[in-house]
C-alpha cells in the first residue's frame, strides 16, 4: 500500500540512500514522480532531486563524465 494514502502502491521510491540501496517507499501512481523511464521518488525525495537541479548539481556531476567513442 502506498505510504501517503494507503492506495495500491504500484511503486517503490528509487531514490539512493547509499551503500547501493534505495528509499523503496512504497507509492502509488499519484504520488510517484517518474523524473525517468521506471524510476520513481516518493514526495520528500523528489523535492530533494528539484532542489538538486535547481542547484545545478545534475551539471555539475556530468561535468567530467566522457562520451563513449564508438567502434
Amino acid at each position: 500500500h502506498c505510504a501517503d494514502c494507503m492506495d495500491v502502491g504500484d511503486n517503490l521510491c528509487d531514490y539512493p540512500v547509499g551503500n547501493g540501496k534505495t528509499c523503496d517507499r512504497p507509492i502509488c501512481e499519484t504520488h510517484a514522480h517518474e523524473i525517468a523511464p521506471n524510476l520513481h521518488y516518493c514526495d520528500g525525495h523528489y523535492a530533494a532531486w528539484r532542489e538538486f537541479v535547481a542547484g545545478g548539481g545534475v551539471a555539475e556531476e556530468l561535468r567530467t563524465v566522457v562520451a563513449f567513442k564508438g567502434a
